[in-house]
């Protein structure tokens, strides 16, 4: 009886642990699409890939308020959450996020502008 007790507290924290490099639960993203339609849900991604003038680097979505795609579908403006703002490329795959009426891509060439929410927001 103590053996199985042991498994199964053993099995839920191992169920609990996740290795993937998933978006914490506790971010939505909240797109405003080209077509005047508005999508939001859980993203599988944790960062922003963009390239500036002087770096490439990946923007964790904790630190993102809001991003703005340019007409290009490839230049974006970042407004970071302590007040700095950023221009590059985004390099972005298709995101997929989990949404009420299940997991859709949006494609950048969507995306007119998207808003990072954080849980309680």
């Amino acid at each position: 009886m103590a053996l199985a007790a042991v498994i199964a507290l053993v099995g839920t924290a191992w169920a609990g642990a996740d290795s993937t490099n998933q978006a914490p639960a506790q971010f939505r993203l909240e797109f405003d699409l080209v077509d005047g339609s508005r999508i939001i849900g859980v993203p599988d991604i944790a960062s922003m890939p963009v390239q500036t003038a002087y770096a490439k680097m990946d923007i964790p979505l904790g630190n993102i308020s809001a991003i703005a795609i340019g007409e290009d579908h490839e230049t974006a403006s970042f407004e970071l959450r302590n007040g700095d703002q950023l221009k590059g490329v985004l390099a972005l795959e298709p995101i997929m996020l989990a949404t009420v009426f299940g997991r859709v891509p949006i494609g950048i060439e969507h995306i007119r502008e998207l808003r990072v929410v954080m849980a309680g927001s």
